[in-house]
């Protein structure tokens, strides 16, 4: 018959995640409806009124395609999108391209300056120029053909092009 050895140290080290601070901040994060932001040292008082998942299933395959992007003198780039419509989803579309150039450019170890820059073809009666949100301010810098002109509301848009911007 078999003895077991009851002397044999039992393995009692823990392996400690890298991301231990992150792991216990996010568990943290998710007690936190109800209680205020200044929780964790950010400078608000708002609280937290609802938590929401955090994971945003998007299963898409997508090769984004923006009509011109030009390398400018100064360094930075011109990201330029044709539209003949004005829609507040296309704010999103320009987010991605914004980022997606930011991406490539990173890649390659470079951080230039974007600029996103839509020029309207059509005729728009109305078009904002930014979208501002807290954590992001995607500014398109909208301008229309000079051949066409019924803009209004375009933040100035009409002017640039024709003083030739």
């Amino acid at each position: 018959m078999e003895e077991k050895d009851t002397n044999k140290k039992k393995d009692t080290d823990a392996t400690i995640a890298y991301q231990n601070k992150d792991i216990v901040s996010k568990l943290f994060g998710d007690r936190m409806k109800g209680k205020s932001l200044s929780l964790f040292g950010l400078g608000s008082d708002l609280k937290v009124v609802d938590v929401k998942p955090t994971n945003i299933p998007i299963v898409q395959a997508r090769e984004l395609r923006m009509d011109n992007l030009f390398e400018l003198e100064d360094g930075s780039v011109a990201i330029l999108d044709y539209e003949s419509a004005y829609k507040k989803a296309n704010f999103t579309k320009y987010g991605r391209y914004i980022m997606d150039v930011i991406d490539r450019y990173l890649r390659e170890e470079k951080e230039p300056d974007i600029h996103m820059m839509v020029l309207y073809t059509a005729d728009i009666e109305e078009a904002k120029a930014s979208m501002e949100r807290t954590a992001c301010l995607p500014d398109t810098g909208g301008s229309i053909l000079p051949c066409r002109g019924s803009v209004r509301g375009m933040d100035g848009g009409r002017q640039e092009t024709h003083r030739g911007r």
